[in-house]
């Protein structure tokens, strides 16, 4: 990422999160020393000689606030301002872009895309503070496949998962008969498990990535901390 660029969270290195250790997904948001005379919300409440002078009279509260500090809070932030978009079912960037909804929903679920009695996926996000920087990760080994999308192969196990999932939905017992009236979800399941197709399209459903309204609130905290500062040096 350029020098001149704000805080903003980087295009993903995404990995394969199927047993290799590492997590399927993962951000990074750096670059927290250089956002200070660009963004007009700067101006509203400090301007670039003061930051300047804050640096200058407190270099060392500077360093530690933005080796340690400001990457811990917004850590939070962006821990916070990604599980949200599963609560608004979109992913907020210059406004909220809805998901695509899933055969579930027209079915009449309540449940909004990549949600569950579980919320696994939007539980396993978590934002680690680095020096200088935050990662965002999703350990999840579907989670890259959901945020940027794309085909998947369909295995032997996945129908062997998928006539389980009919059965189960179905509420029939091992060795009973299939009734001819099937549940939405359960006839869904079933189309997975008797389709030809050697693969299917998982749409994206971005839920991690660069944020404008992210930027504005780590913006708005790193002004905040700083104005600490300053103001710790002026009651000195």
């Amino acid at each position: 990422m350029g020098a001149k660029q704000n805080v903003r969270l980087i295009q993903p290195n995404v990995i394969g999160g199927s047993g290799d250790g590492k997590p399927a997904l993962q951000y990074q948001c750096k670059d927290t020393t250089l956002f200070v005379t660009t963004k007009k919300i700067t101006r509203k409440i400090m301007n670039a000689k003061q930051i300047a002078d804050i640096i200058a009279r407190a270099p060392q509260q500077v360093e530690q606030a933005m080796r340690s500090d400001i990457p811990r809070k917004a850590a939070v932030l962006a821990k916070n301002h990604f599980r949200q978009n599963f609560r608004d079912g979109g992913f907020t960037n210059g406004g909220l872009h809805p998901w695509k909804k899933t055969r579930r929903q027209e079915a009449g679920s309540s449940y909004k895309p990549l949600t569950s009695g579980t919320d696994n996926l939007m539980r396993s996000i978590d934002a680690v503070a680095m020096p200088g920087a935050v990662m965002v990760t999703n350990p999840r080994p579907y989670a890259a496949i959901h945020n940027e999308g794309g085909n998947i192969g369909i295995t032997p196990k996945m129908r062997r998962y998928a006539w389980h999932m009919v059965y189960s939905l179905a509420k029939v017992k091992k060795g009973e008969k299939m009734p001819k009236e099937l549940p939405p979800m359960a006839q869904a399941w079933r189309a997975m498990a008797l389709t030809r197709k050697t693969a299917i399209h998982i749409p994206r459903r971005q839920f991690v990535g660069p944020s404008h309204e992210l930027n504005v609130k780590i913006h708005k905290m790193i002004l905040n901390t700083l104005m600490e500062i300053g103001n710790g040096i002026d009651t000195r």
